[in-house]
Formats: structure tokens, sequence, C-alpha cells
């Protein structure tokens, strides 16, 4: 078992916050004998989709024979799920194994949550000799903790607002925070159609002789069919075919997330890096990613979506005008303070029969009753909700009840459903 001291000391590093700079890292993974230096992997950044894009990635190179290593965050449930090694999480043994040798260095340091996972990852993944690691980003880019690896790609997806405090007020200022995984020599692959971040990444990888490739450009995705759990569709990368893909993760998001995944598989190839069709069909269709428009059917059909920011609560809301549009739908909402609170609600007030409001259990939390109160100030039917076992009691059978905002959320959810 997961040792509780070990636990509430790295629950504790979260007061410490975002540190956006590389000091602490670099001095963490010197005292770990620098482990980064040893991976070969690829670096993702972006807004939105960079996690589904990188279990997408991680999925069809385990399929295809290779030993993988992924590092993502936020969790859902359990810490664990931030470091996994072909497909398994961290155990609770080994996570508490390498906190404990960390932990004076961390206390001297005063590092972060994120730096130190990202340093206990990178020395896991070492010491598991995986062959290939998948490294999402945690926040912006240029001074997060992951900027330390000279990955073989760096990845780009979906820019658009979010943590404008830390990375700009405007998408091209974002978006220069975001190249700063794009290094010297190392092809770039783009999802991006904003012009203000192309321009961005196409100056910075002009300055570090990266090859470039937005994925506009190179891909072509034919949709085929959709359905409230799935997707197939046929993609044209380079001009090679993949033909009669499958997702069991819905939204045509998430298609554009694997066609970068198979993009990047693309490109990977020419380093030498060789992948089946049958993995990449086969890594696509049994990729797990949960929290992203997750369908659950209990008494009431209940839908989890982790739309955290302006775009990805109109992808979870055109969603569920292609599907759900003629049911009621009932929101389960709580977000952190440092989201768009008022275009948020401003776009769920348009859809929700009634809000249920919680506050998620984080210190930059934004407090239930104050997103009452901003429902109820558009005549939104609007009330806190203090347990989640009380929800289905509160709805009708017929409602969709759907459940988004902070992965904290989701995440709490999905505990309580486990367990019953």
């Amino acid at each position: 078992m997961f040792d509780n001291n070990t636990l509430s000391f790295l629950e504790k590093l979260q007061t410490f916050g975002w540190k956006l700079n590389l000091e602490n890292i670099y001095s963490l993974l010197v005292y770990m004998d620098n482990p980064h230096v040893n991976l070969k992997c690829v670096h993702i950044a972006g807004t939105n989709g960079k996690g589904s894009t990188s279990a997408f990635l991680e999925s069809i190179l385990r399929t295809a024979g290779y030993k993988t290593g992924l590092f993502t965050s936020p969790h859902l449930v359990e810490v664990n799920e931030r470091i996994r090694v072909n497909g398994v999480c961290i155990s609770d043994a080994d996570l508490t194994k390498y906190m404990t040798s960390l932990e004076t260095k961390v206390r001297e340091e005063e590092c972060t949550y994120f730096e130190t996972l990202t340093a206990i990852a990178f020395k896991y993944f070492c010491d598991c000799k995986v062959d290939f690691a998948v490294i999402e980003v945690g926040l912006g880019g240029r001074f997060d903790a992951t900027n330390v690896v000279d990955p073989v790609l760096s990845i780009i997806t979906e820019i658009d607002f979010d943590h404008e405090q830390y990375l700009g007020a405007d998408i091209s200022s974002i978006a220069k925070e975001k190249a700063g995984i794009i290094k010297k020599n190392r092809p770039c692959l783009v999802q991006t159609k904003k012009k203000e971040a192309l321009v961005e990444f196409k100056n910075v990888a002009r300055e570090k002789d990266a090859d470039f490739f937005p994925l506009n450009k190179i891909c072509n995705i034919e949709y085929k069919a959709e359905g409230a759990g799935y997707s197939k569709f046929n993609l044209t990368i380079f001009q090679k075919e993949s033909n009669d893909l499958l997702l069991n993760i819905p939204g045509k998001v998430q298609v554009e997330n694997a066609a970068l995944a198979v993009s990047a598989v693309k490109l990977l190839e020419n380093s030498g890096l060789p992948v089946s069709e049958n993995a990449i069909l086969n890594g696509l269709k049994n990729t797990l990613w949960p929290g992203r428009l997750q369908i659950i059917q209990d008494s009431s059909t209940i839908l989890l979506d982790v739309a955290h920011n302006v775009a990805s609560i109109k992808n979870l809301l055109d969603y569920i005008e292609t599907f759900f549009k003629d049911k009621e739908i009932v929101f389960v909402l709580g977000l952190l303070g440092d989201k768009n609170r008022k275009e948020i609600v401003n776009l769920i007030s348009f859809k929700a029969k009634s809000v249920f409001v919680v506050t998620p259990a984080s210190s930059r939390a934004t407090p239930a009753n104050e997103l009452t109160e901003d429902f109820q100030k558009l005549s939104v039917p609007a009330q806190v909700l203090t347990n989640f076992s009380q929800i289905l009691d509160l709805t009708n059978a017929d409602d969709l009840v759907c459940i988004t905002g902070s992965h904290y959320v989701v995440g709490d959810f999905l505990k309580l459903y486990k367990k019953t």
C-alpha cells in the first residue's frame, strides 16, 4: 500500500503551486544521475488534447511491441495514473520508494508537486528500460519541468486560451510559450489552425533548424461514421492511407488528436521506429482514456468530460447537441479559480435544465456558492451539491447528467462510482 506519510508529504507540495523555471528540475535530475538523458521520447504540449494525443500515441507504440513509458497530468482518481509503463500505473510501493529517495532533496530545494513527479517519472522510465517515453507537458512548455528532454519529435496540439496569468493574454504569447518545446534539429508536428500560433511556431522552428509539419498540410481526415461512443474514419498521411480506423473515445476533436498521433508515428518511422498498420488500427481502437466524453449508463445517462476551459466546453456542448439534443441536460460543474468563469457559465446556461455546483478539492477552487450565484443571476436553476451520491436522486431518469469542469470533479465522481 501507498505509505500515508509519503502521500501526505507529496500532497503538501501542491502548496508551492507552479514554478515556471527549470532550476529545481535540473537539480533533482542531477541528484538522480540525469535519467532523462537516456530516454528516447516524444514531447507533447498544447492547450487541449495533449493527454488524449499522448494516450493514442503510447497505445500504438505499445501495440507495435515497444516497451513504453507514459507521463501525463493531471490524474483523475489516483496519482499513480500519471506514470505508466506498458499501460500499467506505477505501483504504490515503487512510488513510495522513489519519493522517499528524493524527499530530502525535495525539501531542500522546495520543489513543487509537478517537478517532483516529473523527476520520479524520468527515473522510473530509465530504471524500467523503456524503449520509448511519451511525455506530456504540465503547463506551457518553455519553462515546464518536462522541458529538459531532448525528444526525437515535438508535438503541439490545439492552442487556445487557458492559464493566461502564466502564459499571456493573447494567442501569440501563448503559442510562444508552447513553442519552447521545439528543439534544435528535431522535427515538430503541430495541430493548430490559428494563424497567429502558426506564425510563432514557424519562426521558432526556423530558428532551431527544426523540420516543421502542420497537421493539415500532411494529413487528410475522412470521417466515415460517428456515434455517441465511437468514431470511424480514414487518414491519408504523406499520401499513404490508413483506412477503417475506429476510436472508442467519441468526438471529432478526438479524431483530430488520433490523426496527430498517427502522423507522429509516420514521422517516427523516419527515425528507425517501424510500426505496422495493424498496430495503428488496434492501438487506436484499444485506447482507453476515462473522463473524455465518457458515457456511463445508470438509472440516468451520465456523461463525464474534463472540459475545463472555454474551448473544451464548446466542444462538449457541440457533442451534446449532436447526440443528445432531445434530452434535458442537468450539469454538475466545478471550476478552478483561474478559468474564464463568466464565459463558461454563459455557454452552459443556454443548454442547462439545471446546474448542481461543487467545489473542487483544490486550494485553487472556485467556491460552489459563488458559481451558483452566477447561474442564478442568469435565471438558471442552480444549487450547491455537497455529496455526489445525491445526484441520481435529484434528477429524472430521462435527463442527461453531464459532470464536467475540473479534473477533480470528474475524478471524485469516478472514485465514488468505482466503490458502488
